[in-house]
């Protein structure tokens, strides 16, 4: 469990409810207190009063004190009371932060001192905490005319820090913004790199080995007078300097490249390529970009077995636990596609076809892949974006194969991703939705809800631009998940961990 003895502070004021020997004096010296209150404040806070009685009237300072649920004491908080000489009776108020902590069972004390060191007796309350997220952080646009869009988060300068980067969404220019992480757990005002491509997808992975994280982009050439305009750009990290080394380019033989993913395709030990790239006239078509021993990419292997969705989504899981990673792509309005390794860098030319059910949308725009029961198999969970949509929750069962979904009615989700952001040890479903992101937490016999829903100050609303704003990590620095996104043109929103707090 993550602690730190920063984890909370506590800010007091007295309303007085006596003064000068009232009814509420105490028969000694030893200052008292009584009658706790703690009641919910803004995530991850209590707000808390309680009486207190000093027969001298010299109360200096009130302290909390946290433990575990095993008892053990993590730390404790200490305030000066303000403007209370004098007053021999009384109610504190104030509020207590215990944002930082991590999912748990807890218990706190909270005492006070007077300026000869005597304290009062202890007043004591048992409370819960879960992962959450807290009050967005906006970071926003350096332009007004950049649409953002996808985003990414890993470590691009070797400092131990997540960063994260974001691509636009509209308005392509082949702009890049990427914002570093700062040591106060803060990003910095983005960098813009103009590059030769428009965007249309971004990754982050370690693609050479080297223990640091580079940066995968596919999109169409800016440059390309003749021939097809797909390009798969690779920056690799320098590891002595932390900076982007020059772009390695590389063609995909079609002019509509959209999303990519990242992950060892044929068995070598060496992470692949595989981006979408659907043409014209064509019924479908993947580029494979296996990488080769000097760190490179040859060129590409098409795989055209099954048709490929316009601007949809592409993941890379072991799908029949073989040990092998298999592909998951978007094949049509209401269907995905998993892609068995048969051997390695071999795919099946009979891809199974799973069928989306949608509220009355068109088709579905985003998909997910985890473990969503605890069994240890690879699980599908796809987003309906209609109003009152539904997730599909598609499990993997014993012979590799997904079963009939489950289906979940959402509110309009427009991204999705499953983590464990709760931090009881089970995954969790998360998307996102004009103005905020939905948590659905997974519960002990593997159903999810009830819904919690964390807004961020989104001045416009309607639909999303791109189906892979959200991104789940650690960008504070604290160890804990984070959520970032984007939204039209208003920028970067993060909102932090915070845990979720619940009264015994």
């Amino acid at each position: 469990m993550k602690v730190s003895t920063q984890w909370f502070f506590i800010l007091l004021f007295v309303v007085l409810s006596g003064c000068g020997g009232g009814s509420g004096s105490s028969p000694s010296l030893v200052p008292a207190t009584s009658n706790l209150v703690v009641y919910p404040s803004e995530a991850g806070k209590f707000n808390v009063s309680f009486d207190y009685s000093d027969q001298d009237g010299d109360v200096t300072d009130s302290t909390v004190v946290l433990y575990d649920a095993a008892g053990a004491e993590i730390g404790s908080s200490t305030a000066k009371i303000p403007d209370n000489a004098g007053h021999t009776s009384g109610t504190l108020q104030g509020t207590l932060d215990f944002s930082d902590l991590s999912a748990g069972d807890y218990k706190f004390e909270i005492f006070i001192i007077d300026s000869g060191g005597r304290q009062s007796n202890r007043l004591s309350k048992a409370f819960s905490a879960t992962g959450g997220v807290g009050k967005a952080v906006t970071y926003q646009n350096p332009s007004d005319y950049l649409y953002l869009g996808a985003t990414a988060i890993g470590d691009l300068n070797g400092d131990g820090l997540n960063d994260v980067v974001a691509i636009q969404g509209s308005n392509n220019t082949g702009a890049l913004l990427v914002y570093y992480q700062n040591e106060s757990g803060q990003l910095n005002t983005p960098i813009v790199k103009n590059l030769s491509i428009n965007t249309r997808g971004v990754v982050i992975a370690d693609v050479n080995n080297d223990g640091k994280a580079d940066l995968i982009l596919s999109g169409l050439s800016k440059n390309a007078l003749v021939g097809w305009l797909g390009r798969v750009v690779v920056f690799l990290q320098d590891p002595a300097t932390g900076q982007f080394l020059p772009p390695q380019e590389y063609s995909v033989g079609s002019s509509y490249v959209f999303n990519l993913a990242v992950a060892d395709l044929n068995g070598d030990g060496r992470k692949d390529i595989v981006v979408m790239a659907p043409d014209v006239g064509v019924p479908g078509s993947l580029s494979i970009f296996f990488q080769n021993s000097a760190g490179t990419f040859n060129a590409e292997v098409k795989y055209d077995k099954v048709s490929v969705k316009f601007q949809g989504q592409i993941h890379v899981a072991d799908m029949d636990n073989d040990g092998r990673n298999d592909i998951v792509v978007q094949s049509g309005l209401k269907e995905f596609a998993v892609i068995r390794q048969t051997a390695p860098g071999v795919f099946s030319a009979t891809p199974d076809i799973y069928t989306v059910q949608t509220s009355y949308w068109s088709s579905f725009d985003a998909f997910a892949l985890g473990d969503v029961n605890e069994d240890g198999l690879i699980d599908v969970v796809t987003a309906d974006p209609g109003n009152n949509g539904y997730l599909n929750i598609f499990l993997q069962n014993s012979q590799g194969k997904l079963d009939p979904p489950t289906l979940v009615q959402t509110d309009v989700p427009f991204g999705v991703q499953i983590a464990d952001v709760t931090g009881d040890g089970l995954n969790d479903i998360i998307y996102d939705i004009s103005g905020g992101i939905t948590v659905l937490p997974q519960q002990s016999n593997h159903t999810f809800g009830p819904s919690r829903y964390y807004s961020y100050p989104a001045q416009s609303f309607g639909g999303s631009p791109v189906h892979q704003a959200l991104s789940l990590g650690d960008v504070t620095g604290d160890g804990n998940i984070d959520a970032v996104l984007t939204w039209s043109d208003e920028g970067l929103f993060v909102l932090p961990y915070s845990a979720q707090l619940v009264a015994k």
